[in-house]
């Protein structure tokens, strides 16, 4: 088979809804041999692999990671996370909601401070229907 040279990115990740599944319920020992074996998946196909782009894997509606994890308050895994959104914006759905608004809709405070102190996330942020997180908590 041929080889590619260009990243590898995880859009294409074979399980993506199993792997966001495990970030909103913290099992970082199931994302992490998630992505081990996806790296072998693509070894054995001569893929090279230099990068992996956690942030591209997503559901439908644009949900990444890091919502995924502050829907479920998984503080371990948006720190597992963090090194991957340092000196970003923080990460939208197609809706521009922000992984705040997915904790503020199911009352997650703990992983709205969180995400407030150590991302771009801010009770400013609003999604395209104007509601900030505040608006999307009272609902």
């Amino acid at each position: 088979m041929k080889s590619h040279d260009n990243s590898c990115k995880l859009a294409a990740f074979r399980y993506p809804l199993v792997f966001l599944q495990a970030c909103r319920r913290g099992d970082l020992r199931l994302v992490k041999s998630l992505i081990k074996n996806h790296v072998s998946f693509l070894e054995q196909l001569n893929v090279k692999v230099r990068e992996l782009d956690v942030l591209r894997i997503q559901d439908l509606n644009g949900a990444g990671v890091f919502h995924y994890a502050a829907q479920g308050d998984q503080i371990p895994a948006l720190q597992f996370f963090q090194p991957f959104v340092v000196n970003m914006p923080a990460p939208r759905c197609k809706d521009e909601s922000t992984p705040a608004h997915y904790a503020a809709v199911v009352g997650n405070l703990r992983a709205i401070q969180w995400l407030l102190r150590n991302t771009s996330c801010s009770l400013q942020d609003r999604d395209v229907y104007g509601n900030n997180l505040l608006h999307v908590a009272a609902k």
